[in-house]
């Protein structure tokens, strides 16, 4: 008797429940490898806020204190491990702990993307480091651990006394040199700087440091350098060693570059069984794109391809640290998978790029951690709005507010524009908190009321947005009367700079150059003597001996005022807005200015003679921000008709949050922002 399996198989109802069972167990299996849709952060409202790094300086209040204090937002970011703070790993027990207590809440850590403590340099090698451009070693020196002089080339490029704060000598390293010149870091040494007499070019030194042994360097064939450090953050903590991000990095004798070693390092505590597996992501703080050296006191450069010569990462016109920042990116993807957040700064153009792989950017400080008078209004909104657009999904990026040291902190009425914009970006917030004078039930820190309904103490109370973040600028006529979109070729007359080529193409306007970065003017822009609001779409052709997702940097500033207001272009289409505010003049031109020469693309521009003022409703409220240096008044009846609205009952600013009812219309000050409640 035949099998009547092959028969049963014809039929198209089997076919069709086997079909089901297969999506149910993709669907599943998706749904036990992600862990958003577990976490309140991602899916529960707005404000999108939590603590961030308190959380892990108060361990020493104990477990029960602490949960308690932390419990009360959306999660907790913070460092559990040693790379950049002695003594950071006590907290990791109460991180787990927490995320084991409340799985719905975030956890993420917090990593210095930069540089670690030498201390932690296990499994790299010498040549993963970057350094200054070294000197020749004059005497020979023998194999020896004792503190010894050592005779130099120039002794001038070591720094006494360096680092933030002046506390530390700079840390250093001796190796032996290639036929070529060039510095052969498989046979190398680490050494601490005691002192230097650049006189007579010696130093003196403390041999075999950093877990290294000393060896034997000849004189002529042996190259002294200085490590690129930066901190240390602490009086306690040592200064930190840069990782050679660049993509010459030099390999170890098993072929690895620093960033394999990391990427690697990384991934064994986030993956599964890792210390770190149950946490929902990390953020790399303080990950350039380009080379920063802080603790530079003198023109020294930083050698990236270890061929002993100073590039600061850029060798024949290239970034290759950029380049291998950007790598670095990728290969965390990579290694993380999709289930788990990863984050850098991003608050600057100096930060990195690594726009697909990472899920969003951390802005310290809104727009940036000094721009106290909210100049860069539209570089920090295209910045997030960028990212937002082009970040490896889910995309999630954040404001971290707070302002750099040393600097005096606005009035509070501006500070609260920072907490507004995070809100009509989409974005998550970060609270510190706010210390209580006298603790209760053990809770240490209050959340700012604009992030925890104020005396309501209720998180996501703004609920989900109902909208999008509306500019009324945009309600008002265009100046250029649609010209700016219809882009016929009398509009190209606008456009000048020198050695570009422009035309209009598929109803955009194309402009390249030769071999220059991009620099053009579009003259007899209307203005009005007013505010003026500039939108328009930008996208570019990648740079050519860059990666294809990595994007350009692009600005744009006017002849009546210079400051270059930033976005990002790469090859897709992007809405970036440009604030001009007070504007003296009848007409302007506009300087545009892009990095490399390949083709940009611009079309559907617009201008408006209007002050930037933007709101965003949700579900339980709105949030209003008013960023131009005049009051300015919301018609809340014509925004939000039939609802009525009144400010928040909070402490910390009772005079704003007063709890009372507000009317049709409201009226906010100079760069102000302000969150209202909805009467029900």
């Amino acid at each position: 008797m035949k099998s009547e399996f092959p028969r049963m198989f014809n039929r198209p109802l089997i076919w069709l429940l086997l079909l089901l069972i297969v999506i149910t167990i993709a669907i599943e299996g998706f749904r036990n490898y992600s862990s958003f849709d577990k976490v309140d952060l991602f899916h529960s409202g707005y404000p999108r806020a939590f603590f961030f790094r308190r959380s892990e300086g108060l361990v020493v209040a104990g477990y029960e204190k602490w949960s308690k204090t932390f419990s009360r937002l959306g999660g907790i970011m913070g460092k559990t491990q040693e790379e950049e703070l002695i003594g950071r790993s006590a907290s990791l027990p109460f991180f787990q702990k927490f995320k084991a207590e409340f799985p719905s809440q975030a956890v993420f850590l917090h990593y210095n993307g930069n540089a670690r403590d030498p201390l932690q340099n296990k499994n790299f090698f010498d040549g993963h480091w970057l350094y200054y451009e070294g000197t020749q070693l004059l005497q020979d020196v023998p194999a020896s651990s004792v503190e010894m002089v050592i005779k130099v080339a120039k002794a001038n490029i070591f720094k006494i006394k360096t680092g933030r704060g002046n506390l530390k000598n700079d840390d250093l390293a001796i190796c032996r040199l290639n036929s070529d010149g060039s510095p052969d870091w498989n046979h190398a040494e680490q050494l601490k700087l005691v002192s230097a007499d650049y006189e007579n070019n010696t130093l003196t030194v403390l041999r075999g440091q950093y877990g290294s042994s000393a060896k034997a360097f000849a004189a002529g064939k042996s190259l002294v350098s200085p490590h690129a450090v930066e901190g240390p953050w602490g009086d306690t903590n040592n200064l930190l060693w840069l990782y050679n991000h660049s993509a010459a990095c030099p390999r170890d004798k098993n072929g690895n570059t620093c960033d394999d070693i990391l990427v690697s390092e990384l991934a064994s505590k986030f993956n599964k069984g890792g210390e770190m597996s149950m946490f929902d992501g990390l953020e790399f703080d303080v990950l350039w794109n380009e080379l920063k050296t802080e603790n530079n006191t003198s023109s020294r450069k930083i050698d990236v391809n270890a061929d002993g010569k100073g590039d600061n990462g850029i060798v024949n016109g290239v970034n290759l640290y950029s380049i291998g920042v950007f790598n670095f990116c990728k290969a965390m993807r990579s290694a993380l998978g999709p289930e788990k957040l990863i984050m850098a700064d991003g608050m600057t153009t100096q930060f990195q790029r690594g726009v697909g792989y990472l899920n969003g950017i951390e802005s310290e400080g809104w727009p940036d951690l000094r721009d106290t008078a909210i100049i860069d209004w539209a570089g920090g909104w295209n910045r997030h709005q960028f990212w937002t657009a082009n970040a490896f999904k889910p995309a999630f990026s954040y404001i971290n507010f707070k302002y750099a040291q040393n600097i005096e902190e606005p009035p509070i009425e501006r500070q609260r524009l920072v907490w507004a914009a995070a809100q009509l970006l989409g974005v998550g917030s970060t609270s510190s908190g706010v210390p209580i004078e006298k603790p209760k039930d053990g809770i240490m820190i209050a959340p700012l009321d604009e992030l925890f309904a104020g005396t309501e103490q209720k998180r996501y109370w703004l609920g989900m947005p109902t909208s999008g973040p509306v500019r009324l600028a945009f309600s008002q006529p265009d100046l250029l009367n649609g010209v700016g979109t219809s882009l016929k070729e009398s509009f190209l007359d606008k456009i000048s700079g020198e050695g570009i080529s422009k035309s209009v193409t598929e109803g955009a306007i194309r402009v390249s150059a030769a071999r220059q970065n991009l620099k053009f003017q579009i003259g007899d822009i209307p203005a009005k003597n007013s505010d003026i609001v500039i939108s328009m779409k930008i996208k570019g052709k990648p740079r050519a001996a860059y990666p294809a997702g990595m994007p350009r940097l692009f600005t744009l500033s006017s002849t009546a005022q210079p400051f270059k207001q930033m976005s990002f272009v790469n090859d897709k289409w992007f809405d970036a807005i440009f604030y001009f505010r007070d504007v003296k003049e009848a007409s302007i031109a506009l300087n545009v200015e892009i990095e490399s020469f390949e083709d940009l693309f611009i079309k559907d521009i617009k201008v408006y003679a209007y002050p930037d003022a933007v709101y965003r409703r949700f579900e339980n409220g709105i949030v209003l921000i008013n960023p131009s240096r005049h009051p300015f008044t919301f018609n809340l009846d014509q925004i939000a008709p039939g609802i009525n609205y009144a400010r928040l009952k909070g402490t910390q600013d009772p005079g704003t949050n007063n709890g009372q009812p507000v009317g049709k219309s409201l009226t906010l000050g100079e760069r102000q922002g302000l969150f209202l409640r909805r009467v029900k």
